[in-house]
């Protein structure tokens, strides 16, 4: 099966024993909000966001260069492998009550998905899907084609409805916005 293109390759990791204080200057420096816990093997054991240092480091009072990774990470990890659809990825995010999934091959890390990449992937998917039906609403207005437009909306737009059916309410409500959005951007053309 080919590897999905929703995921993002370039997946900051980190050791096991790295400091918090580590963990907040490779957040920065990589500009992520989360980090892969790997062990020598680059297999992923645990992961640890921003959001944890906040509230496992910073609230609770720990020093940030003496706790490790070990003590704020997240475990065991959920992953996916780069093959699976979207569909997939989402249920298993709903599923375990994340936003975020490590891409694993062969044990290995290899990527991460984030809901956020899903909603621009997403967006993506619709403002391709929005230029054909410009163009397609164009090129009906000037001959009897309408109808044939309107069945082709309706067909293209199926997959994206059982997306949003299956994506859980919190998801469904960004992808609505996103398709709002789509909506506006086609009304002003």
């Amino acid at each position: 099966m080919r590897e999905a293109r929703h995921f993002v390759k370039d997946v900051s990791t980190v050791d096991l024993h790295a400091s918090v204080r580590e963990l907040a200057e490779k957040m920065r420096g990589d500009a992520v909000g989360c980090l892969v816990v790997t062990d020598e093997r680059r297999r992923p054991i645990g992961i640890v966001t921003d959001r944890d240092l906040a509230l496992r480091v910073v609230a609770a009072g720990k020093r940030a260069r003496e706790t490790t990774a070990e003590r704020v990470m997240t475990k065991p990890v959920a992953t996916v492998a780069p093959t699976e659809s979207i569909e997939a990825v989402v249920a298993r995010m709903r599923s375990d009550g994340i936003r975020r999934v490590p891409v694993v091959r062969d044990e290995q890390v290899v990527g991460i998905v984030s809901l956020d990449d899903l909603v621009a992937h997403l967006g993506d998917e619709l403002d391709t899907l929005g230029t054909a039906l410009r163009t397609q609403y164009r090129d009906a207005r000037h001959g009897t084609g309408l109808e044939r437009l309107l069945e082709d909306v309706r067909e293209r737009l199926a997959p994206v409805n059982e997306q949003l059916e299956r994506a859980g309410e919190k998801t469904r409500q960004v992808l609505l916005r996103e398709l709002d959005a789509l909506r506006e951007r086609l009304q002003k053309r």
